[in-house]
């Protein structure tokens, strides 16, 4: 869908009614005290989504994002980058989707968007995992950012495994053959 400024809550974004203090979208993805933090600089709010899944070896989650932020990635002395960020979540796993330094298209909506962009995960392992989608806030909770997700699809891998019927079936054939090859061998003595 399209974003639709007459409805915010239509998006995940930073200072919609929906946003959080860091700590509580921390402990929302079942993350350590200063996960969402970007190496020196302080996660103050955010907005999240998550959800837990069951996968098998192989399976792929994609998604479409765009990034959107009214903020500006700066380094000027004593004051530190405005460089909010989006993530997705495996786990305890924070995988950072883009940060402000990479919003250099102008945006309709916002002062800047990265455009849209492809995300993928290849699960290596079977097992149910807890993945979440989210954006925080950095050094600040004055200015916006937001992201849009889209086209979000589960490419399942099947590993082919026999049924028991088909098994039951060539041992059965597999048997059979071997019978008729000790009786054709006796006739033929």
């Amino acid at each position: 869908y399209d974003f639709n400024p007459s409805n915010p809550d239509a998006y995940s974004y930073t200072q919609n009614k929906e946003s959080a203090y860091v700590n509580e979208l921390e402990s929302f993805f079942s993350l350590n005290s200063g996960a969402l933090d970007s190496n020196d600089n302080f996660a103050y709010e955010g907005s999240g989504i998550s959800t837990n899944i069951t996968v098998a070896n192989g399976d792929k989650i994609s998604f479409i994002w765009n990034f959107f932020t009214n903020e500006a990635a700066i380094n000027i002395g004593l004051f530190t980058a405005l460089n909010d960020f989006a993530f997705f979540i495996v786990d305890d796993n924070v995988i950072k989707l883009t940060d402000v330094n990479n919003a250099l298209n102008p945006s309709k909506y916002f002062r800047l968007e990265t455009g849209e962009n492809l995300f993928s995960y290849t699960f290596t392992k079977t097992g149910s995992y807890k993945i979440g989608i989210g954006i925080v806030d950095i050094n600040d909770f004055s200015g916006t950012s937001a992201l849009e997700i889209k086209a979000g699809t589960i490419e399942r891998q099947t590993e082919r495994i026999p049924e028991p019927s088909l098994i039951l079936g060539s041992l059965i054939t597999f048997g059979l053959n071997a019978i008729f090859k000790k009786v054709k061998a006796a006739v033929k003595d």
